[in-house]
């Protein structure tokens, strides 16, 4: 049954990729939140590089997994804005720019949560829940 989606922001997720970092040649599924907050402070990668591996991950498994209801057509833009932030200084958080894969039952308003059943197809909720207000 398909339970999650992606959504691409600010938080957790190193499980779903194994894409090798072209610059630290470091895998993102074997890199802890810790380490990815690091490499990006050092430069060594960017949040955009980090969704690009993510999406590629989720393009080569998800034929057979059936684990990713919706993916944020927005991410890699996201992922920019992110980058710019933190390339002007502002950094809003210990999860800024880390990609975050969430519930489908867990409410945005940039995106339809379904909680994995075709009576809410489409639903955009009005408000987002009090966990995405925080990983923003």
């Amino acid at each position: 049954m398909k339970l999650f989606r992606m959504f691409l922001l600010v938080a957790l997720g190193a499980w779903l990729a194994s894409a090798a970092d072209r610059r630290g040649g470091s895998s993102v599924v074997e890199a802890t939140i810790p380490q990815m907050r690091a490499a990006m402070e050092q430069g060594r990668v960017t949040s955009r590089e980090l969704v690009r591996q993510y999406l590629e991950r989720i393009a080569f498994y998800e034929d057979k997994l059936h684990a990713a209801i919706t993916v944020n057509r927005d991410a890699l833009r996201e992922a920019e804005a992110l980058d710019r932030e933190r390339a002007q200084g502002k950094v809003r958080g210990p999860l800024h720019g880390i990609p975050v894969a969430l519930k489908d039952n867990i409410h945005t308003t940039n995106m339809p949560t379904t909680g994995g059943a075709l009576a809410f197809d489409g639903l955009v909720p009005p408000y987002e829940a009090t966990l995405t207000k925080n990983l923003r």
